[in-house]
């Protein structure tokens, strides 16, 4: 499914305001963020999470507002009931938004505090939060305020115990345990607390998380204790929870959930037991184990409305019970995402969100929309074929297909490919003229798509996995003949566009890292011990050679009319299009060499490990160290639509020059997620992949 952005101006306004000294910049469209929050508290639902990303839309539409905040992660974000207002959680500061006809206005509010929770108060029409004093953590209070980003004043009888772990649930009542080990509730109004005998031999530090179940608050640990406190009579059990083992060892209890229909509290485990109590006034629940396991279990919930339960596990499934957790069925499954939590509403609407930018809704009357597809892994490369459809492949199998590029980015679906969770795929191409597709990885597995990327089919697997993993495809454009490497493995062979392989380097078992096919010759392949592998165009072997000193060869790349193969090491060879000639050109330092391009006649830049960039005027002859400003490890130099160029790298490095390389700049990408590669678009946007999938606008600067 698409997922489509209310943005004003979508590709001239590239800038929120913020009143600060320097405002963080919309970088593009960031088709993969970790989603950690979410709510459908009131007229809105909100999303927040990683790269200072949240997004909001009225309650049952389609399209997502987004807004960013820097790159620290918003841990929560709400709106007031008129959507005019938003308030935010990031790394403990709390920032407050107005929206604008233009753009939304953010300014931080609550300086001097350390914040633990923000809350809307319907009652009171007022803004809540939950924090203690940036330099003593001791000096802790409930806060409140009309508007807020102005008036915040504390509430209660202004003794809020310091708090060590807090819980508040969506009517805002809150229970704490404080750094004395005390133990404190407060559920009539907020700031009003009150302090609760301890368990005898329980100590409260134990407890890891809060969670809220009808009238019961339940404090998760490590084992197989659980603190279940009755906020009604303010009482605390300590309960120790049946495990089924022999042993008598737990795992830890993680998600609770209350039917007030029945009194039934139910509690799920890491290691998937469900266990449910009848509870009763003034005593300590007695849990009973279910014979049914399901895995980890994230979060539990009871669905009033279609009376079910709701179990949702971190491997990507939700499941359902109707008879109180006797037997589950699957429900609904999310790719390979990790899930990281699901909102229900009153009237059964549900909202399931988290890694890789999974967004997932359910409505009673609509089924089930996958509103972005699981993009969560590694993507290790992103083909454009000659149609103009992308594919990207990665980590977990992912293959993922967009047909176009919107005002949100491409259109992604994520393709099943029939590849098992631990396998990856490392790189994808296409045939000449073709709708035929190849990508190859790990277990030494070949799949190819004869239908632009619709549909894959395995053509190539070795049975026992022993030839290693594939790492780069080469398809000569005169012989249309595939060659496929692996480090350490054979080097594959297919002359009938994919359908079959066979062996072209005699059963040898080589250390390969790049190919390359050579239109006015045959292949050349590179790797390790300073090897260089030359094949025919009917990508039979023909000749292999070693570069003294034994350099590690990591990629091949053309520039200036010619290959360049670098590695770690202090040269690059250089090597004519029909590989007859060979030099070797010297950089007067040693670093590892991963990109070259040639912006004008006679310059070449290099870039590499530690922030390196090398800038030649003469061909090679001799080299001059640019400043990068940087230390991270760049990866990829592209040229870009204006004329200039740009280097990406790890930690979400992202330079720009604009003087044929001459002096470079920072510019913001909105994460610090590493990136691996990136391409130009035939329309002028550029994508960058790794950890982060970013599509950035034209003419961003």
């Amino acid at each position: 499914m698409r997922l489509a952005f209310c943005r004003a101006a979508q590709k001239t306004v590239l800038f929120f305001t913020l009143c600060l000294s320097c405002g963080p910049a919309l970088a593009g469209v960031l088709a993969n963020p970790d989603w950690i929050f979410g709510t459908q508290s009131g007229p809105f639902e909100l999303i927040s999470g990683s790269d200072g990303l949240l997004r909001w839309r009225p309650a049952g539409t389609a399209n997502w507002h987004e807004e960013k905040l820097g790159e620290a992660t918003v841990d929560m974000a709400l709106a007031d009931p008129s959507g005019h207002e938003l308030l935010a959680l990031s790394n403990s500061r709390v920032w407050h938004g107005v929206r604008a006809a233009a753009a939304t206005q953010w300014t931080p509010t609550l300086e001097g505090w350390q914040i633990r929770k923000i809350a809307w108060d319907k009652g009171q029409s007022s803004w809540l939060a939950w924090g203690c004093r940036s330099d003593q953590d001791s000096e802790c209070a409930v806060l409140g305020a009309v508007k807020a980003g102005q008036n915040w004043q504390p509430l209660g009888q202004g003794n809020t115990p310091a708090l060590r772990l807090l819980g508040v649930d969506a009517a805002n009542r809150a229970v704490a345990s404080a750094h004395d080990g005390s133990l404190w509730i407060s559920e009539n109004a907020p700031g009003t607390w009150q302090a609760l005998k301890r368990p005898k031999g329980f100590a409260v530090n134990e407890v890891v998380d809060w969670q809220r179940a009808g009238p019961w608050w339940a404090g998760m640990t490590r084992d197989r204790r659980v603190l279940l406190i009755d906020a009604v009579r303010a009482q605390a059990f300590a309960v120790n929870m049946p495990t089924g083992k022999a042993s008598a060892q737990g795992s830890g209890w993680t998600a609770a959930a209350y039917d007030e229909a029945s009194a039934t509290l139910m509690l799920g485990g890491a290691d998937g037991r469900i266990a449910v109590a009848s509870v009763a006034a003034g005593k300590p629940p007695v849990f009973s184990l279910r014979a049914a396991a399901l895995p980890y279990v994230e979060q539990l919930t009871f669905d009033a409305t279609g009376k079910q339960w709701l179990a949702l596990s971190n491997d990507a499934q939700l499941f359902s019970s109707r008879n109180a957790g006797i037997a589950w069925h699957l429900s609904q499954g999310f790719g390979q995402s990790r899930p990281n939590g699901m909102s229900l509403a009153a009237d059964g609407r549900l909202l399931v969100w988290g890694n890789g930018g999974l967004v997932a809704r359910h409505s009673p009357a609509a089924g089930w929309t996958l509103e972005q597809p699981d993009l969560s892994r590694y993507i290790n490369h992103v083909l454009r074929s000659p149609s103009g459809t992308l594919i990207a492949v990665g980590i977990q199998g992912l293959v993922a297909r967009a047909t176009g590029l919107k005002d949100a980015g491409p259109d992604w679906q994520v393709i099943d490919a029939g590849l098992a969770y631990g396998q990856y795929l490392t790189h994808a191409l296409a045939y000449p003229d073709s709708r035929t597709l190849l990508a190859a990885g790990s277990t030494a597995t070949i799949i190819r798509s004869s239908d632009d990327g619709a549909s894959w089919q395995t053509v190539f697997k070795h049975a026992d996995g022993a030839l290693g993993n594939f790492q780069r495809i080469a398809i000569h454009p005169r012989s249309r003949v595939a060659l496929v490497i692996a480090n350490p493995g054979w080097v594959m062979r297919s002359a009938d566009e994919g359908a079959s392989w066979q062996n072209a380097a005699g059963g040898a078992v080589l250390q390969l890292k790049d190919v390359i096919a050579l239109p006015e010759a045959g292949f050349m392949a590179v790797g390790e011990a300073g090897s260089l592998v030359f094949f025919d165009a009917q990508g039979q072997l023909q000749r292999q050679l070693s570069i003294a000193g034994k350099p590690v060869w990591y990629q091949i790349r053309e520039a200036a009319g010619a290959l360049w193969v670098m590695g770690d090491g202090d040269r690059l060879l250089r090597i004519s299009l029909d590989g007859q000639q060979r030099d070797e050109i010297a950089l007067g330092q040693h670093f590892l060499a991963r990109d070259i391009i040639s912006p004008a006649k006679d310059v070449l830049i290099v870039a590499g490990a530690k922030g390196t960039l090398l800038r030649s005027d003469d061909a090679g002859r001799h080299w001059q160290s640019i400043q990068s400003g940087v230390e991270a490890n760049l990866r990829r130099l592209l040229p870009g639509s204006d004329g200039g160029l740009w280097v990406t790298g790890r930690d979400g490095v992202l330079l720009h020059s604009g003087d044929a390389g001459r002096s470079w700049q920072a510019v913001d990408s909105g994460t610090r997620h590493h990136f691996k590669d990136g391409l130009l678009l035939p329309d002028a946007e550029l994508m960058l992949f790794g950890e982060r999938l970013l599509t950035r606008p034209a003419g961003l600067k």
